[in-house]
């Protein structure tokens, strides 16, 4: 987000002149200069008048971008020289010095090293991610400092911004401090929920299904507190489950059995994941349960059923787990299912629905109980016709939307985790959308940064990729101000 620009005049200027690039925060709309702007800009021999901006906060970054450099120029916020480094010959990465309060950012340079008459400056802010969350057209994000981010398709106003069907390409902030996000992972529920850190739980978005049992109205644009004392909330598709006072509950709008929450288990999962018809959870003894639909055997327990099962049932085998994912779809009346899972001996292992190679096993059809993937994986998740992991190495790997096979994504060998999105498609689909590509999975590598692959919804049966570093632009949206050139 461009949030200012400086044009260099052509004069014939000194090597030790400092030309000017000014990015300002307009939270006011009248300029005022204070008396330590123009101390500070009295260093600069040319200089812009500008606005006295908030504080910006640690850890952020501003991105300088030129036609050209040749080299690293020094960066100033006021006289405050700030930590830089030349990303590409047309990007140069500052990071903004702690307590700031001035707006200008100045760079010191020859004439041979910034070749170019037009710059701009763009605030992001690139302070460590906590934890990753996709759906099928959104996806929101905890920073470490308990800030809470989303953005995608807002059509249902799952982005908790207030605004509905205003879709975002860019991190938006959702109010308050959080703790824990869940969004579900399928289209067609555009909701979140998410527990704050004083332990409450709200949800937003859809109102026609997911975290509300039978609470049916228009969308709820902004965190609105989910009745019933819920410790921790996970949406699916088609279900939801939750535990309160350390007992495990599932419900479902679209199944008259689940219309209100029952209980399924009387003790807490060491972990448990929510799909679309069905769910897994990992009791204290590390066994794995499943309960739900059972149509193309994603319960694992080696059949398949046309009923859904209240009751967990253990999946086959004498395995212990430390981690599952449950995904799936609905194709007109068929409900899909699919589960992967690692063991505590870091095998992965999948079952269920194969129709679009989302187990990653050469093998037509279904698996009604777990089949060994491959060896040496730290976690997995499963999507609707795909899925991606992380192996012990660091390194992400993605399969299905028609292959089994597994492709590499980047030559990165430190992430930490991944989620996947449930969609296929771009995250709008109208001809002027900004998501020209497919968003497919967002992780968080070891520096707590976090990075998205994108592929193209046009090729069909691909894993053709890009992975680009996920960084929040803001934190407002600013104009480019008035430039007054000359001695402060």
């Amino acid at each position: 987000m461009t949030v200012g620009t400086g044009r260099q005049t052509r004069r014939a200027l000194s090597a030790n002149l400092h030309l000017l690039l000014a990015f300002l925060f307009l939270t006011v709309p009248t300029a005022c200069v204070s008396s330590k702007d123009v101390e500070e800009k009295a260093l600069m021999p040319y200089g812009i008048k500008g606005l006295e901006p908030e504080h910006g906060p640690v850890g952020s970054t501003v991105i300088i971008r030129a036609e050209r450099f040749d080299g690293l120029p020094e960066v100033y916020f006021g006289n405050i020289k700030a930590e830089a480094r030349l990303l590409n010959s047309q990007e140069v990465e500052a990071v903004v010095p702690e307590g700031f309060s001035v707006a200008n950012v100045y760079l010191s340079a020859e004439d041979s090293v910034a070749q170019a008459g037009h710059f701009t400056a763009t605030f992001e802010d690139r302070s460590p991610w906590l934890a990753l969350n996709a759906g099928g057209h959104h996806v929101c994000g905890i920073k470490k400092d308990h800030t809470l981010w989303c953005w995608g398709e807002n059509s249902t106003s799952q982005l908790g911004t207030g605004v509905f069907r205003d879709p975002s390409r860019i991190p938006l902030q959702v109010p308050g401090s959080w703790d824990d996000v869940s969004v579900p992972g399928y289209i067609l529920f555009g909701n979140t929920c998410a527990r704050a850190t004083s332990g409450e739980v709200s949800c937003w978005g859809n109102n026609m299904t997911g975290p509300f049992p039978k609470h049916y109205g228009d969308p709820i644009s902004r965190p609105t507190l989910l009745p019933g004392d819920w410790d921790e909330v996970q949406l699916g598709g088609n279900l939801a489950c939750g535990v309160r006072d350390d007992l495990f509950f599932c419900w479902s709008e679209s199944h008259e059995m689940l219309a209100e929450p029952i209980l399924l288990a009387d003790e807490a999962w060491q972990s448990y994941s929510t799909g679309y018809v069905h769910g897994c959870g990992i009791d204290q003894a590390r066994k794995l349960f499943c309960w739900g639909m059972n149509h193309r055997g994603q319960l694992g327990n080696g059949v398949t059923s046309a009923t859904i099962a209240l009751t967990p049932q253990p999946v086959s085998g004498d395995m212990t787990w430390r981690q599952v994912s449950a995904g799936g779809y609905i194709s007109g009346n068929t409900l899909v299912g699919s589960t992967c899972a690692v063991s505590t001996d870091d095998a992965l292992y999948c079952w269920g629905s194969n129709d679009h190679g989302q187990l990653g096993l050469d093998v037509p059809g279904m698996v009604t109980s777990p089949a060994l993937v491959t060896d040496s994986w730290e976690s997995v998740d499963v999507s609707t016709h795909g899925a991606c992991g992380v192996k012990k190495d660091g390194s992400l790997w993605c399969w299905g939307r028609g292959k089994h096979e597994m492709v590499r994504m980047g030559d990165f060998s430190d992430w930490q985790n991944v989620t996947t999105l449930r969609s296929l498609e771009p995250l709008m689909s109208t001809d002027d959308s900004p998501f020209n590509k497919s968003l497919s999975a967002c992780g968080i590598r070891s520096d707590d940064t976090a990075w998205c692959v994108e592929t193209d919804p046009k090729i069909k049966r691909s894993w053709a990729h890009e992975i680009t570093e996920l960084a929040v632009p803001g934190p407002f949206l600013m104009e480019p101000p008035a430039l007054q050139h000359g001695r402060p």
